[in-house]
């Protein structure tokens, strides 16, 4: 999964068609066990009450309406794991950007990309070879060999 996937699905459309789906969901799960009393789900998300604040002397406004849809409850809650999602992804391989990108070269399947085209970038390993002191330069040039002898290995 990319990670620009998870912004585009923070929007409405993406949310009703998952509650859409939510619902059909429940409905053929009802339809499959429906002589069974055990499984029963609802369909929809039942309307909470939620208490009323008493107003202190000296208050002239209201508060806002304090009743939530279960559409906008469920939007809620999606659009807050996402969040949860990208803020966990930032947190963990945003700063180990470059390290993850020198490793993503070490893979097989990135080998032909090389391979075909002759175009290693130049910073590819970089960070790799930084961390461990090894010569940049040696390093491309060992995995340029490997990679073209890579097929021969593999039986």
């Amino acid at each position: 999964m990319e990670y620009d996937s998870c912004f585009k699905k923070r929007n409405d459309e993406y949310v009703l068609n998952l509650y859409k789906k939510c619902q059909h969901f429940c409905k053929k799960i009802n339809n499959h066990f429906c002589e069974e009393d055990l499984i029963n789900i609802e369909e929809d998300f039942p309307i909470k009450r939620i208490s009323k604040k008493k107003k202190l002397s000296g208050e002239k406004c209201n508060d806002e309406s304090r009743i939530i849809s279960p559409y906008n409850k469920f939007k809620y809650d999606t659009f807050l794991i996402i969040d949860a999602i990208q803020n966990s992804i930032e947190t963990r391989f945003m700063k180990n950007e470059n390290l993850l990108k020198d490793l993503n070269w070490l893979d097989p399947r990135s080998f032909a990309v090389f391979n075909n085209t002759e175009l290693l970038p130049v910073s590819a390993l970089s960070t790799i070879c930084k961390i461990s002191g090894l010569n940049h330069q040696v390093n491309l040039t060992e995995l340029k060999q490997f990679s073209s002898q890579y097929e021969h290995f593999i039986p």
